[in-house]
């Protein structure tokens, strides 16, 4: 299978310098902003919240101008509507959602997280939106009952989050290669083989 990877912002960002900003993550508690040597560079106060169901039009928009095609941002309402959305969350920007990713269920023998799509609109990338969001959805991800999150996409970039290609390489997955990686978010995974795969919208991704 050809590989696809479930994420579209520039990788640029980072590597960019450092601003006075802040980029203020918001839970189900009080708001914390955080300084930006936690982050890339980002030019202006941005938000990440979890996604209202206010936000599902914005987040369709984002995901389709981020990928250039409705594919994706399809997938994103599937998963919503067939309840295999766990993590969810959008980076605000004055007031409009720029950024937007999810974390759904896997078919798998133990508890585990696929990390897909992540989106950033094109005006947006290159300042660190996306690894924002990755950062915010991986720390809600471990204060849940998960041992693990699966990504597809550039080892070099995933692997700051600390994701890698050989736990992942003993799982049987349509998505099986040197893209297809794992985090464990517990001291060790549960298994290191077995059959492993993304929820069923998925499938229909082309």
């Amino acid at each position: 299978m050809q590989a696809v990877y479930f994420s579209a912002w520039s990788l640029t960002g980072i590597r960019g310098g450092h601003t006075d900003g802040q980029i203020t993550l918001v839970r189900c508690g009080p708001a914390r902003s955080l300084p930006l040597e936690s982050f890339p560079a980002y030019n202006a106060p941005m938000i990440i919240r979890k996604e209202e169901p206010s936000d599902r039009a914005a987040v369709h928009a984002v995901v389709r101008a981020a990928f250039g095609r409705t594919s994706e941002a399809m997938l994103v309402d599937r998963l919503r509507a067939d309840g295999d959305s766990v993590v969810s969350l959008v980076a605000v920007d004055d007031a409009s959602v720029v950024g937007h990713v999810m974390l759904s269920k896997m078919k798998a023998s133990f508890q585990a997280l696929g990390l897909a799509p992540v989106s950033v609109h094109p005006d947006r990338q290159k300042y660190g939106v996306g690894t924002s969001l990755v950062l915010e959805a991986l720390t809600q991800a471990r204060q849940g009952r998960f041992e693990a999150v699966f990504v597809l996409g550039d080892p070099l970039f995933y692997g700051r989050f600390g994701f890698r290609s050989e736990p992942a390489s003993g799982f049987t997955s349509p998505y099986a290669g040197p893209h297809f990686m794992v985090l464990p978010l517990k001291s060790a995974l549960a298994a290191t083989t077995g059959t492993i795969d993304y929820a069923s919208a998925f499938a229909a991704l082309e």
